[in-house]
Formats: structure tokens, sequence, C-alpha cells
């Protein structure tokens, strides 16, 4: 099975260091948690821009907005960044945790 890694950036931060990204195998399984988004008002703008800086170092990454405060998209889709749960009902995600932490984490393990 490949390694799987869990990389926590918030908006602020500069790109994951390549120096970081070239220890992960080849096959390792990113997902990449862009936290504190409710600092900048959970700014759908402003994640993207992050995805597309991170992207650059981990292209093949499973991306998630987050609040670590208050929990938002870990287990439950959050009210929050309603421009994110959209994406999951046009990809068949019908359940509320669909595009969570723990949805990312099960389905990489092989467990969902």
């Amino acid at each position: 099975m490949p390694d799987m890694w869990l990389v926590v950036v918030s908006p602020s931060d500069d790109p994951v260091r390549l120096a970081e990204v070239l220890k992960m195998p080849s096959d390792a399984k990113v997902i990449v948690l862009v936290t504190k988004m409710d600092t900048i008002e959970w700014s759908e703008e402003v994640f993207e821009e992050k995805v597309f800086e991170e992207s650059k170092f981990v292209p093949n990454a499973t991306y998630i907005p987050c609040s670590g405060f208050s929990g938002d998209n870990f287990v439950d889709l959050s009210p929050k960044s309603p421009w994110y749960a959209r994406r999951f009902e046009s990809t068949g995600g019908s359940t509320p945790e669909h595009g969570t932490l723990l949805a990312a984490i099960d389905q990489m393990s092989g467990y969902s």
C-alpha cells in the first residue's frame, strides 16, 4: 500500500518546500488541508490560488479547505464553503461527508 501523507498549510504559508516533497514517494497518496479558511472568510478565490501554488509541487493531491478551530469540512461539509460543496453535487457526492477529510482518508485507505 502506498504511503499516505497529510500536509497542512494555511493560505498565508509559502508553497510546500521542494525538499519536503522530494521525501514523498512518487506513489504517495496526499491530502493537503488548507486550514485557517475562517481567517479569510472562506474565500474561494484565495483557496484556488493556494491550490494552484501547491499543485506545482504536489500535483495529484486532494485539496480540502478547512478550519481546525471549528472543524469545518473534517467530518461534514461546511455550510461556510458552499462553493466547495457544489463540486461534489456534480460528481455524484450525495452524502454530507463527501469531500471531507474523513471521506478522503477513508477513500485513500480503501475503507470507502
